[in-house]
């Protein structure tokens, strides 16, 4: 039976448990937010996505969702993660408090960024914040969907340049952003490889 085809759409308040199973089972546990629970991805995700024109959503033909990927300007990203934190602070520090090393590591890229007196390694205003895909629906060009949906809302918004940053261990996420056309701007001391890509 072949596959179901793959559709994109926007994020909406009633896909967040699934974005963040996926999540949860697609990041890496080295990744600070792969220790948060299923309902504080929740709200990390809806904060993420509210009022945000660049989440999207993969699914199936019988609506299962596939995977998802949120991107924001820059100064947005940082106002949508400062109200997440103030709204869920204890339980982020419950999180953090079960998982020391992933806070000593988030707490030493924090300090670095506050202390480089450099700009942005990045010149890209438009970020993809986050992408994943469902292990399940892996090696299905579900990826590949999501990057050319959001990248297609991406030109329709006028914005012609767009980056991104991830881990350098994560050896799956280096290679498809590499074979979907990006190019290394920096990295970073705390191994995170920041990526750009003109459309």
């Amino acid at each position: 039976m072949p596959p179901r085809p793959i559709m994109t759409r926007k994020i909406s308040p009633t896909d967040m448990p699934a974005v963040a199973a996926i999540h949860k089972a697609a990041y890496l546990t080295d990744h600070f937010s792969a220790h948060f629970t299923n309902t504080l991805l929740e709200n990390m995700y809806a904060e993420l996505c509210r009022e945000n024109p660049f989440s999207l959503i993969a699914t199936d033909s019988s609506g299962q969702v596939l995977g998802f990927v949120v991107g924001h300007f820059a100064e947005q990203v940082g106002r949508a993660r400062k109200n997440f934190v103030a709204a869920n602070y204890l339980a982020i520090a419950a999180a953090s408090l079960l998982h020391p090393l992933a806070l000593l590591n988030k707490a030493k890229t924090r300090l670095r960024a506050l202390f480089n007196r450099e700009s942005s390694p990045s010149q890209a205003r438009m970020r993809l914040t986050s992408i994943a895909v469902s292990p399940n629906s892996q090696k299905r060009a579900v990826g590949r969907a999501l990057l050319d949906a959001f990248e297609d809302n991406l030109r329709q918004q006028g914005i012609f340049r767009y980056g991104l940053s991830v881990k350098g261990n994560n050896q799956p996420a280096v290679r498809f952003y590499q074979k979907n056309g990006f190019i290394e701007e920096s990295r970073t001391p705390d191994g995170s490889i920041y990526y750009i890509k003109n459309l």
